[in-house]
């Protein structure tokens, strides 16, 4: 006599070792986001109590620069304070920007899907998106209109899909970097796959002069 097990062809696994397998990755997988969940709560706390202390009013060498105004940041030493929040406007963290330009967000915090917005939204107006904050200043200051910074590239997607959901009716333009000196020009090829998947129009920037080799909207400003 014999007897047959239910094996994969593909991993001689059982069908109950494939459960069970499965079973353990769910409850693995279900540990993880809650130590991640618990990670960006704890980040948010931190964040919240940090800026807080920050003043309203500074000097920043990085603004001067970049020739930009501070719109609903705070000032610390040598850096300014950009809150990062999510679509129900809880503050997730914050990005700091030194006098040199580098960045530090929060440790911890939740990056995907926060933003900054700069000015109110107009229930029949566009809203414009940009990766970075002096590039999305910059498009604000010259057109007046609700602007939001999405930190970088990869973030563009994710901050608007949750933009669209609240606002399935507003025209949407991703003011995009233009990465034109990189191997992959991130910039153009990020905001063209959001651009596709939520409805949006794309700016681009044009440079007569590549000397300084620029990429965004704040280039062309200076």
């Amino acid at each position: 006599n014999h007897t047959f097990n239910s094996y994969s062809k593909n991993t001689g696994l059982t069908k109950y070792d494939k459960e069970k397998y499965q079973q353990a990755l769910t409850a693995n997988q279900k540990l993880v986001d809650a130590e991640k969940a618990k990670m960006h709560a704890n980040a948010a706390i931190a964040a919240k109590d940090e800026f807080n202390k920050l003043s309203n009013t500074g000097n920043s060498d990085y603004l001067v620069n970049k020739q930009v105004e501070g719109i609903g940041v705070k000032y610390g030493r040598r850096f300014i304070a950009v809150p990062i929040h999510g679509i129900d406007n809880d503050l997730r963290g914050i990005q700091k920007i030194f006098n040199d330009g580098s960045k530090r967000f929060t440790t911890g915090a939740k990056i995907k899907g926060g933003f900054h917005l700069l000015g109110k939204i107009n229930p029949d107006g566009a809203i414009h998106f940009a990766e970075g904050y002096s590039t999305a200043a910059t498009a604000h200051q010259a057109i007046n209109q609700a602007t939001v910074v999405c930190f970088n590239a990869g973030n563009l997607s994710p901050v608007i899909a949750e933009f669209r959901k609240k606002y399935p009716d507003n025209k949407f333009v991703i003011c995009a970097d233009n990465d034109q000196f990189g191997e992959v020009n991130t910039g153009l090829v990020k905001a063209t796959e959001a651009a596709a998947k939520h409805t949006c129009s794309i700016a681009l920037p044009v440079f007569k002069d590549l000397s300084s080799k620029p990429t965004d909207f704040n280039d062309l400003q200076l």
